[in-house]
């Protein structure tokens, strides 16, 4: 019984060793198959091959690489501008406007704003002294440096410097003399004013909406009875734009 046992063992074995022996090697599309015997065959996928792009397959789930937004480099803004004086008198000097800014990047979300502005103002004074009605026309060069982050995926806070050399002209000037409007001087000039703003800009449609408030300090550059932001208007102003950059 043990001697057959053994001589079982034995023919197993040899069997076994002929059974794993490669007969014959050979390529099937991308794989590499070793042939053993009739019925018996090991396969392997080829180096470097890539069934998906072989077969040209797609896969059931598709995962995106998150895409990094990168702050826009240029854009140009136009907008609203109102504005009006800290008064010291009674009464009312009401300016608006329109502009256009070039936006050019020139760091990390720091940008230089450079452009035109236009303005129509109207004034009214109800005191003894200044009792005149005047409508001013206005054209400026606003500059300034901002700091802002104008990513196109989220909301950023901006706030920028700059100031604005400007010229004006008097359009009309009435005063009252004797219960009856006359015709008054119409004087004319220069200021520069510089200029602080702070606020928002919002993504809108691959664009931006811009809501800010600023505050300036217009200085005349004519002589002193041409001054009429010293005289009677006031040179420190506050207002709002409202932008759209693209």
């Amino acid at each position: 019984m043990r001697t057959f046992f053994l001589i079982l063992c034995g023919l197993l074995t040899t069997t076994m060793g002929k059974s794993q022996e490669v007969i014959d090697n050979f390529q099937v599309g991308p794989y590499e198959v070793d042939y053993l015997g009739k019925g018996d065959v090991n396969f392997r996928l080829k180096k470097n091959i890539n069934l998906y792009e072989y077969f040209k397959l797609q896969k059931d789930t598709i995962i995106a690489e998150s895409k990094k937004v990168q702050p826009i480099k240029k854009g140009f803004e136009v907008g609203v501008t109102y504005s009006m004086p800290r008064f010291g008198v009674k009464g009312a000097f009401n300016s608006f406007g329109l502009y256009g800014s070039a936006k050019s990047k020139v760091t990390n979300n720091i940008y230089l704003n450079y452009g035109g502005k236009i303005a129509i103002s109207y004034g009214h004074y109800n005191e003894e002294v200044n009792n005149l009605k005047d409508v001013l026309f206005e054209v400026g060069v606003p500059l300034s440096v901002e700091f802002a982050n104008l990513n196109k995926d989220t909301s950023s806070f901006f706030a920028s410097v700059g100031f604005t050399p400007a010229y004006y002209t008097t359009l009309s000037a009435k005063e009252n003399k004797d219960g009856k409007d006359v015709d008054a001087d119409k004087k004319s000039g220069l200021y520069v004013a510089p200029k602080v703003e702070l606020g928002g800009y919002i993504p809108v449609n691959d664009h931006f909406l811009k809501l800010g408030l600023f505050g300036e300090y217009r200085i005349n550059c004519t002589k002193a009875e041409d001054n009429i932001f010293k005289q009677r208007i006031g040179r420190a102003f506050v207002g709002a734009n409202i932008g759209y950059v693209f």
